[in-house]
């Protein structure tokens, strides 16, 4: 079981960004590799607001994980990474590996996110198809990066390890955001029925939601 990252970013006039890694498990050095990539994004953090920009910062991200393995124990290493940047006209959303973003919005739950995972066998267990770093060789990685419409009244979004979405069902996860009141409680809420059904994974959850000023 790898350790996952996750961090929240100022970014004065540009809003906040978001971020969510989890090491890749049956991969060596995971936890070094999820914070590699959260640090690495962080020092890029206003290039995220922009898709042109933000596609090339990952692609930066994946070729700094490969440059950084000198240790043998350390190659292979490898992590997800899901995040969003919030601008005042829009959000940016991008994705490598299968940690996931939802958008909670007019009692519906949506996917934003692209699962990068090969198909499960029953038992929960699954591959991914691409991750930042997580390859003996450099492999170049195709970032899903969209676009979406700034949060409303009672909109939220929610980024998670596959920890999480493991464990609970989409329709089950989307009952607790309706009837959580607030987002700590959610993420509480979350992280409890996930634990209950099992939890095999690490578990992190992120959830931003609209609040007047």
């Amino acid at each position: 079981m790898e350790e996952a990252w996750s961090t929240r970013l100022d970014l004065g006039e540009l809003g906040n960004v978001i971020l969510v890694a989890d090491g890749l498990g049956g991969h060596p050095c995971g936890e070094l590799a999820s914070r590699t990539v959260v640090e690495f994004l962080s020092g890029r953090s206003t290039s995220l607001g922009n898709e042109h920009s933000c596609e090339a910062a990952l692609h930066a991200a994946n070729e700094y994980l490969y440059e950084l393995v000198n240790d043998p124990h350390g190659i292979g290493m490898g992590t997800t990474i899901v995040g969003l940047a919030l601008r005042n006209d829009a959000i940016i959303h991008f994705n490598v590996g299968d940690s996931r973003l939802y958008r909670y919005s007019g009692g519906e739950l949506k996917q934003l996110s692209t699962d990068d995972r090969s198909a499960s066998d029953g038992n929960l267990s699954h591959g991914i198809t691409q991750a930042i770093g997580g390859s003996v060789f450099p492999l170049a990685i195709l970032p899903h990066i969209g676009m979406t419409a700034p949060l409303g009244v009672g909109d939220r979004l929610m980024l998670c390890s596959d920890g999480l979405t493991d464990m609970l069902p989409d329709p089950l996860i989307k009952e607790i955001l309706t009837a959580s009141d607030s987002p700590a409680f959610a993420v509480e809420t979350l992280f409890t029925c996930a634990m209950q059904a099992g939890g095999r994974d690490n578990i992190s959850v992120a959830i931003v939601a609209w609040c007047s000023r």
